[in-house]
């Protein structure tokens, strides 16, 4: 196993349960099963929306304190993450990748419909919807009972 210790009898039950592969917390919507309590309540929030852990200075919500933690960088003088372009900083090294490729003209995202380019996942995502439009125009054309 590991060499974690434990004051508690009851941390040292919890911990052991990562290591088995029996998940006793299942998810009553989905049906995803975890091997701890607190991972299932934190996985509860996506379905609930709930989001307990707020940014003071954004006033932005999390669901997950690690989120919060993450988001909090962006508040942060330490922007280690530097364009060697235009000089614009950045607190989380997939954003500073991300906006390389502007300058590079990178484009790793392609789409199968079409084949056209995208340097970033989201403007890839956002593009898909023209082709759905289109597909839906199509089958209502063809059929004005397809239903979809």
């Amino acid at each position: 196993m590991c060499s974690k210790a434990f004051s508690r009898s009851d941390n040292l039950k919890s911990h052991f349960l990562t290591h088995s592969k029996e998940k006793h917390y299942v998810c009553e919507v989905c049906g995803k099963a975890f091997t701890q309590r607190s991972s299932l309540e934190a996985h509860l929030r996506i379905h609930s929306e709930e989001k307990p852990y707020t940014c003071d200075v954004s006033s932005k919500a999390f669901a997950h304190i690690s989120s919060l933690k993450s988001h909090l960088l962006t508040h942060s003088e330490r922007k280690h993450y530097v364009c060697e372009f235009c000089g614009k900083a950045f607190a989380h090294r997939n954003n500073w990748k991300e906006h390389l490729r502007i300058h590079i003209k990178e484009k790793p995202y392609i789409c199968e419909v079409c084949k056209k380019a995208f340097g970033r996942s989201g403007t890839l995502k956002s593009h898909l919807i023209i082709h759905s439009n289109i597909l839906v125009k199509y089958a209502v054309k063809l059929s004005p009972k397809v239903v979809l």
